[in-house]
């Protein structure tokens, strides 16, 4: 949706679907690969100027069969400051009810780990459209966001999004939970760490012959090339986890990380990422995906029976 009076596009209060003209991005169909994609840029609305988010998906197999037609509303938004590490999280689309009830699983855990049926090529390709600012509450001030599109195991990119300052939006508390357990992660090398990949961090675990953590390995160039479109700024590592059945994300911060891990040029950490959850009511999916600045890891899966250790 463009304003016929500006060359920005319009962005509604509500989410919109239409494909957009030189900001959509192309999204080509396939039954058998599965992607997202998105590009931001700065939009008018009623409340001002804003940055708006035109996104598309091509989603097959297990998703249009886990989620049924609730498209969008099962793919969530992240934006993380920067420069302060502080996490902004919204599902799509939702209404004012709770997520817990907007959206409703149609397979079993039995059925997912079965595999995809052979006979099975159904998938949805579309587009989705938001005011970024407006969907995950961000403050007034303008920032520099690392922005991803996140369903289950499957995450984009992270793209560096700057929000455009307005001083009509409203000031409010992030809603996912912030993980303050101290020392959550280590900084070493270890036997069980993955081997490095250029252009993001590699992932590993749970490992039950190493405590259940998980082991992590950033890129080999991640010191002389900081992963922030900043000049002098210092990323933030963080570590996020959401719940597939209860909506839930939470997430941990370590600004000493980056810092501490170039000075010792360690390429290396490993964490528990059931302390990220907490107690859980019922097993369930867990998935986890760490970030440093615009780096980010592949969404790792936590099968439910492993969700809850006894």
């Amino acid at each position: 949706m463009t304003d016929s009076t500006s060359s920005k596009p319009n962005a509604p209060d509500e989410v919109w679907y239409d494909f957009v003209e030189g900001c959509s991005p192309t999204i080509e169909p396939s039954p058998t690969s599965p992607h997202m994609q998105f590009n931001c840029q700065e939009a008018t609305s009623a409340g001002g100027n804003t940055t708006a988010m035109f996104a598309g998906y091509n989603l097959g197999w297990p998703y249009i069969e886990l989620y049924g037609g609730q498209m969008p509303a099962p793919i969530n938004v992240m934006a993380t400051n920067l420069l302060t590490g502080q996490v902004y999280f919204s599902p799509a689309s939702h209404s004012d009810a709770s997520l817990r009830l907007d959206v409703e699983l149609y397979l079993s855990d039995v059925e997912v780990n079965a595999g995809q049926p052979a006979n099975n090529q159904s998938f949805t390709n579309s587009w989705f459209n938001l005011d970024l600012a407006r969907l995950l509450n961000l403050p007034p001030e303008d920032g520099l966001y690392g922005v991803t599109l996140w369903i289950d195991d499957l995450i984009t990119p992270v793209q560096a999004v700057q929000v455009v300052t307005n001083s009509t939006r409203l000031t409010s508390p992030p809603v996912p939970t912030e993980v303050t357990t101290s020392g959550l992660v280590t900084t070493q090398s270890s036997s069980h760490s993955p081997a490095p990949q250029d252009g993001e961090i590699r992932m590993d675990g749970p490992l039950a012959e190493a405590g259940n953590r998980i082991y992590a390995t950033l890129p080999k160039n991640v010191f002389t090339n900081p992963p922030i479109p900043i000049e002098g700024g210092t990323p933030v590592l963080i570590l996020a986890g959401f719940t597939q059945r209860s909506r839930r994300l939470f997430w941990y911060r370590d600004k000493d990380f980056y810092p501490n891990a170039s000075k010792n040029k360690v390429f290396n950490f490993d964490f528990d990422p059931f302390k990220l959850f907490g107690t859980l009511e019922e097993p369930e999916n867990l998935f986890v995906v760490s970030q440093l600045g615009t780096l980010r890891s592949e969404a790792l899966w936590i099968p439910s029976e492993q969700s809850i250790k006894t």
